[in-house]
């Protein structure tokens, strides 16, 4: 009577599909099988995260180099500017002792045109040089940080393996254990199915889980993006006060030198004082310094948002892949069912 009811259980069993067996210790070779798969893909993981810290540490060197560089440079342009400084500082002294008739008699009157074009022309390479340093010192700090994940990451993963290992030799036990001793811990019909779809469920309970975690990634990212659009239109509008404040100091120094011409040609009323414009150049200068600034800023939001939309579309294409795994896992499910 239990011959003809096993038989009729694995008769439905092969009828509907399912793979059946009872041979012993099924059960424990599939879970050793299993478990050697597992190790396999943790083995991966930390060769592919030592061979990311590697890489990292090879671009952390040339990194360095870079920022070495990077400080001669700024070193030599603070030596130039220094330099052109005290050409103009001797330039001046000498066309006041001619002016005052300090020099010999015959000199023709010095201007200092050519050391104030050489003074200007240092103090830009030196706001290059030092712009160049900050990015590259921005960089690294970076690349610091990134460095710091990826060693967590390979620890992490050097964790695992050495766990999955670990599971791997136990099971390996139970197996030997198990053929010696000629039992298996389980051995009813559809055992395997079950394990199957109990291992499905698993599976789609991680993917619904990757799936809300990268749903939740892009709407904290468009939150961030927003916040930035706003940052972007508030330096778009000071980069226009500044370009506005500029032009508005560019013209009152060229009426200020207008006037001052018109005075000392004695088209101005008689009496008048000399005019002079230091006033009206510092302003220009003022403006023109915070021209540069509000411009600056507005690259760096730029470049913030250029590199916010670029992760947005990662983290987009990470839900489009979090929902085909879903839909597929519960489809798995369903079918294992």
């Amino acid at each position: 009577a239990i011959v003809d009811k096993l038989s009729a259980v694995v008769d439905e069993c092969e009828e509907e599909g399912i793979s059946f067996r009872d041979e012993p210790c099924d059960e424990e070779r599939h879970a050793h099988k299993k478990a050697l798969e597992d190790s396999d893909v943790a083995k991966k993981a930390l060769a592919q995260a030592s061979e990311d810290l590697n890489s990292a540490q090879v671009v952390l060197k040339d990194t360095d180099d870079i920022l070495r560089a990077q400080m001669i440079a700024q070193e030599e342009a603070m030596k130039k500017k220094a330099e052109a400084n005290m050409a103009l500082v001797s330039c001046k002294q000498k066309a006041a002792e001619a002016a005052s008739g300090e020099a010999a008699s015959g000199e023709a009157v010095l201007t200092c045109g050519t050391e104030e074009d050489e003074l200007a022309k240092a103090t830009a390479e030196q706001a290059f040089a030092e712009d160049r340093l900050a990015k590259a010192n921005e960089k690294k700090s970076s690349l610091l940080v990134k460095i710091d994940e990826i060693a967590k990451s390979v620890s992490i993963a050097e964790a695992n393996e050495k766990k999955s290992s670990a599971i791997v030799d136990k099971l390996s036990a139970v197996v030997d254990e198990c053929e010696e001793e000629g039992i298996s811990f389980r051995d009813e019909p559809c055992d395997e199915e079950r394990h199957a779809h109990k291992k499905a469920l698993e599976d789609s309970d991680v993917a619904k889980k990757a799936l809300a975690q990268a749903s939740e990634d892009l709407n904290s990212a468009q939150v961030v993006l927003k916040d930035t659009d706003d940052i972007l239109r508030a330096q778009m509008i000071a980069q226009e006060e500044a370009m506005k404040k500029k032009a508005e100091a560019n013209m009152a120094l060229v009426s200020c030198k207008q006037k001052a011409a018109e005075a000392a040609s004695g088209e101005a009323a008689s009496g008048e004082a000399v005019l002079t414009c230091g006033t009206e150049e510092d302003e220009l200068a003022k403006a023109t310094a915070e021209q540069a600034f509000a411009e600056d800023r507005l690259a760096k939001a730029n470049e913030k948002k250029s590199s916010l939309l670029v992760k947005i579309d990662e983290i987009a294409k990470s839900v489009s892949i979090a929902e085909a795994n879903e839909k597929k896992s519960s489809a798995i499910v369903d079918k294992l069912s």
